[in-house]
């Protein structure tokens, strides 16, 4: 029994199929390959033009291959500019599981550098948020606190303390 696929394999394009004939079980099931071989057969596309055909996809491999190969050895000193740097560390106050998954990227793009950028101006944006809030709080700390001091209480004092109670004076 010949099993129909969608779309036909008579009708898929002479390449397709040579990649159907010369792939593997894992990439198609054994009777697709089958009605690959047996269609180039029927179009006469000889084992030769076939092989040309793997050879060109193969070169082509090899340079794309290269070419990464190549990307990545560049993408190891690549830097970001001063202006990437500056919206990184200002906008690591919205911290956000995907700032990992950001370096995981890089990482795997082999960005060393901008990995350790990233990392370095993510935490001492943190840091330097982090500081400002503390800042801010023990600013405005230190002014209530110094308003507290020099607040004349001596009319509160009159109409709440009774003659008789105790003062503590400091």
């Amino acid at each position: 029994m010949i099993i129909e696929y969608d779309p036909p394999i008579a009708e898929r394009p002479t390449e397709e199929l040579i990649a159907m004939a010369h792939g593997t079980t894992e990439e198609w099931q054994q009777e697709a390959m089958d009605q690959a071989k047996a269609e180039l057969n029927r179009r006469e596309i000889t084992p030769d033009q076939q092989e040309k055909v793997l050879r060109a996809w193969s070169e082509r491999e090899q340079r794309l291959q290269a070419w990464y190969e190549k990307k990545l050895a560049a993408n190891a000193t690549e830097s970001y500019s001063t202006w990437e740097m500056i919206l990184i560390f200002l906008g690591s106050f919205m911290i956000r599981l995907s700032m990992i998954q950001d370096i995981l990227d890089l990482r795997r793009e082999n960005y060393r550098r901008k990995a350790r950028q990233r990392i370095a101006l993510l935490v001492g944006g943190i840091l330097f948020y982090l500081l400002l809030a503390v800042g801010l709080y023990t600013s405005s700390q230190y002014q209530w606190q110094q308003e507290v001091n020099h607040t004349d209480i001596s009319k509160w004092e009159k109409n709440h303390i009774r003659p008789g109670d105790s003062v503590q004076n400091k």
